[in-house]
């Protein structure tokens, strides 16, 4: 599948790649970060030019954001329950995500574009407990603007190697994620702490 979508970015360009990001944010299962190192890759080259790529990166994902919002508010949890299974999503998972957007709504909308999981239901529950669109714009942009950053000048940078980089990236993505899981049960631990001490 893999080389399937890179070619067809080689073969369509800007618009593969902003459809690929739409439809990878909204749950299907195509690798987002891999399609932009990618991309920076063939910017290095000079076959695309740095700039329009991030453009495009971030439009792509800000569109997919914004429609998985649009669908979590007009459909609510009955899409969330019929289409769990396709897109990988277990009970528990629901549950463990929604318990978070309750208590980090939104640095989950702006970080969560980091891990898969959670960008493809973040959008999903601010959708669904009505956020008003301009909130959820807000949080999610910088969140898109900073990851299509990285990932894009990742591949900018290490070239013809941007595959290894990648491969590296996906092996060693729990350190990343365990910091931030690490700092979030220290802030739940301290909140809980201070409500004992208010009672």
């Amino acid at each position: 599948m893999q080389d399937w979508l890179l070619n067809f970015i080689l073969i369509y360009g800007y618009a593969a790649v902003f459809v690929l990001l739409v439809l990878g944010i909204v749950g299907l299962p195509i690798p987002d970060e891999l399609l932009m190192m990618f991309t920076g890759y063939l910017a290095s080259r000079g076959q695309m030019t740095l700039l329009t790529v991030m453009i495009v990166s971030v439009s792509g994902s800000l569109v997919g954001m914004l429609l998985s919002y649009w669908l979590g508010r007009r459909f609510g949890l009955p899409l969330l329950h019929k289409l769990g299974p396709r897109l990988r999503l277990t009970p528990a998972r629901f549950e463990r995500t929604s318990q978070w957007f309750e208590r980090f709504g939104p640095a989950i909308v702006t970080f969560g574009y980091f891990f898969p999981a959670i960008r493809h239901l973040s959008a999903y529950f601010a959708g669904m407990r009505s956020w008003n669109p301009l909130k959820f714009f807000g949080y999610a942009f910088p969140g898109a603007l900073l990851w299509a950053f990285i990932y894009v000048r990742l591949g900018y940078y290490f070239g013809e190697n941007w595959n290894t980089c990648f491969a590296y990236i996906r092996t060693y993505i729990w350190i990343p994620i365990g910091i931030i899981v690490l700092i979030c049960l220290i802030a739940l631990w301290r909140s809980y702490r201070k409500q004992r001490q208010d009672l």
